[in-house]
């Protein structure tokens, strides 16, 4: 599991990279945050993804991989889950935090509140 690293009681920390270098080309300045929007593909509402260069809502690799898809179909790496607020970057492949990103990630979190 990327990211992943297990300690010597078994339970998984999640690694965060602070330094991806593709939130600095990736990052579309007007996203829009919907957190109810459907998957563009399959209207699953729920497990979704926010792709964080064009605004468009996908599913996880967890319902039916559409986000996952979407990748690599046009190389865009970073998308925020509408589930726990994180970020995943696809080209690093590992969560990714950064300062650019809270102000995205908090709306995500206000609005499930």
């Amino acid at each position: 599991m990327a990211g992943a690293t297990t300690s010597t009681s078994g339970y998984f920390a999640v690694d965060v990279k602070k330094d991806c270098p593709h939130i600095a080309t990736a990052l579309h300045e007007d996203i829009t945050v919907d957190i109810q929007a459907p998957c563009g593909r399959c209207a699953n509402v729920g497990e979704n993804w926010l792709c964080l260069t064009c605004s468009i809502v996908f599913c996880s690799r967890y319902v039916k991989e559409h986000m996952v898809e979407h990748n690599m179909e046009t190389q865009h790496p970073i998308a925020l889950s509408f589930s726990d607020a994180s970020v995943w970057c696809y080209s690093c492949e590992s969560y990714i935090d950064s300062p650019v990103l809270r102000q995205i990630c908090n709306s995500v979190s206000v609005a499930k509140s």
